[in-house]
Parts: C-alpha cells; sequence; structure tokens
C-alpha cells in the first residue's frame, strides 16, 4: 500500500553522545542511550527533545512506496518524495508526520543523498516498538500482507485530516453509504456480521448506514465505552 506522509529535513550540529541517542529509533523504555528516570520520562518525545536542533524550511510529501523486511524486527521503508526543494546530507535526519498519528517520528536516513537526487527516493529502517511512528509501519504492512494472501479479505483506507497523495490508494473523506454498499454487495447480508470500532459519532453513522443499506440491528456488532 502507498501511504502519505510529510517530512521535514532536520540538521545536526551536536555532540557524539547527542549524536548517539538522535540516531536511535528505540522507544524511550528501550533505548539504551537512557539510563536515569528522569531520562526516560523525556526520551522519545521527538520534537521536545530536538527543540534547539535548527530545522531547514522545506516541508515535503512523501509516499510509501515500498516495505521490506530487513531482519525479523527491522522494516524498511522507501519514500517517494518529489519536491525538489527537498535534499538532505549524511548526518540529518527528518521528522515524519504521519496522518492520523499525533506523535511525530524522527528517524535517519540509510540511503545516500545521491539516490534522493537521481531517483526521488530516500530509505529508513525502523526497529519494531510500540513507538506510534515505528509501529504505524509495522501495522500497515502487516494489514496489507494479511490482505494480499487471503482472497476472501479486503482492506480499503480513507483518510479524513489531509488529502492523500495522488498515488495513494486511499480514498479521502468519511466512510459513506455507498462505500459501505459496495463493499458488502457481493456477500450474503442474511448471514452478514458486522464489527464496528472507532470513536460513538463514527459508530452511530456506520450503524445508520449499514441499516440503511438492508442489514439488522443484530447484524451490528460494536463497543461505546466512552
Amino acid at each position: 500500500m502507498k501511504q502519505g506522509l510529510y517530512l521535514m529535513r532536520k540538521c545536526r550540529n551536536l555532540n557524539k553522545n547527542w549524536m548517539a541517542r538522535s540516531l536511535s529509533n528505540a522507544p524511550p523504555e528501550v533505548d539504551t542511550g537512557v539510563s536515569t528516570e528522569t531520562e526516560k520520562a523525556s526520551a522519545g518525545k521527538h520534537l521536545k527533545f530536538t527543540a534547539t536542533s535548527p530545522r531547514q524550511p522545506v516541508v515535503a510529501t512523501a509516499v510509501v512506496t515500498e516495505v521490506r523486511l530487513e531482519s525479523p524486527a527491522v522494516r524498511g521503508i522507501t519514500l517517494q518524495v518529489d519536491n525538489p526543494d527537498f535534499s538532505f546530507k549524511a548526518g540529518q535526519w527528518i521528522d515524519m508526520f504521519i496522518p492520523g498519528i499525533e506523535t511525530i517520528g524522527g528517524f535517519s536516513m540509510y540511503s545516500s543523498p545521491n539516490q534522493l537526487a537521481e531517483k526521488g527516493t530516500l530509505e529508513l529502517g525502523i526497529k519494531f516498538s510500540k513507538w506510534p511512528p515505528a509501529f504505524w509501519i509495522h501495522d500497515q504492512e502487516v494489514l496489507d500482507t494479511i490482505s494480499s494472501n487471503n482472497p476472501n479479505m479486503e482492506v480499503q483506507y480513507f483518510t479524513t485530516r489531509s488529502m492523500p497523495p495522488k498515488s495513494s490508494n486511499a480514498k479521502y473523506g468519511h466512510i459513506t453509504q455507498e462505500d459501505l454498499k459496495s463493499a458488502v454487495e457481493s456477500l450474503d447480508l442474511s448471514v452478514l456480521k458486522t464489527f464496528i470500532c472507532g470513536p460513538p459519532p463514527m459508530i452511530e453513522k456506520v450503524n445508520e448506514n449499514l441499516l440503511a443499506i438492508g442489514l439488522a440491528q443484530n447484524q451490528l456488532i460494536y463497543e461505546k465505552w466512552w
């Protein structure tokens, strides 16, 4: 799946110890550069932790075009960046703004600046963790892998906060009655069970739309606990 991101180039002008920690994409609890409880409390808060680092005034849209398994715990991803003003030098990293994820990721490139200049791509190696930016990479590719290996499963993505890139297969906007009707038209509605998860307004609207296309209330399963 191709997913849209926003990247901001970041410079380093740091001492050796700080650089070693900044290169880590481990979550606070497993970052070996973190020792004291005070450091653990602040580690992983990428923007706060790097607030004094200079940032280049270039924000570019990027698309994840490939996700691959580099090791049992590391995903390598390729980003397509079409903005000609976006570049980097060895020793720099990026702020990664992921649609739908509040936490801003900070990752170092392991591809060369020449690759970006010649092909318009850069590569990141992201270790598995529950830290939201890292987990997003691993979780998205898990979903697509399951779908591609199971002919009875289909995954669709929707974005509501920002338009997805043109090369993305995500759809902009809320899930509509027509989207739901299209998703179930090849299924036997008499035995269909649906499971809805999300904030209450979303659950209520999807429930309403499923009823409108012919499902009964006892076919709609969800939990509203807040």
